[in-house]
């Protein structure tokens, strides 16, 4: 996003009309056109509301589609989070407590979201806090999930999405009967 073929950048929007807006007019072939009569007059007043509200119908197109993908971008390393929390627990039996030991490569902060690690007593969580309150939060859990057969632990995951936009921690998410809610 945010390269020349961005139909959202600058580069491509549709400017509005305004009344300072400078208009041509051509003059007419009667024998291409018609009559005087096909000729409709232009209501420049409307005109001019048009063209602002397809802008603003344009501008709130744009802004929707980042904040879309900015949310699958968090939900997506929320999830990356998870997986890297189960192959560190595989690996060393107990969650990692920071993002830098997953070595995931996933940031601290982007422009739209913070990311976290809270450890819990046998569980983790991991945050994805959005910056503005368009946005959804996301926080995802693993769990250790012990084998009905023998002493083996696996891990369950889940990632859940806030119930509203905001910059609030989502509640979250438990293991009720080996389940993750």
């Amino acid at each position: 996003y945010g390269d020349s073929s961005d139909p959202c950048s600058d580069e491509f929007m549709p400017k509005p009309l305004t009344p300072q807006t400078p208009l041509s007019l051509s003059l007419l072939n009667l024998d291409t056109v018609g009559a005087f009569q096909d000729i409709i007059p232009v209501d420049v007043s409307a005109e001019i509301a048009n063209s602002v509200q397809q802008y603003e119908s344009a501008i709130a197109f744009c802004q929707n589609t980042q904040n879309q993908i900015s949310q699958d971008e968090a939900m997506n390393y929320v999830g990356a989070m998870n997986r890297g929390q189960q192959a560190y627990y595989l690996e060393y039996s107990k969650f990692s407590s920071s993002l830098e030991e997953l070595y995931l490569g996933i940031p601290m902060e982007t422009e739209h979201y913070r990311y976290s690690v809270v450890q819990q007593n046998e569980s983790v969580l991991n945050y994805a806090i959005a910056k503005n309150n368009s946005m959804v939060s996301y926080v995802g859990a693993v769990f250790p999930i012990s084998s009905p057969d023998n002493n083996d632990y696996t891990t369950q995951a889940i990632v859940c999405a806030a119930e509203t936009p905001g910059s609030t921690r989502p509640n979250a998410p438990f293991l009720e009967n080996n389940q993750a809610i």
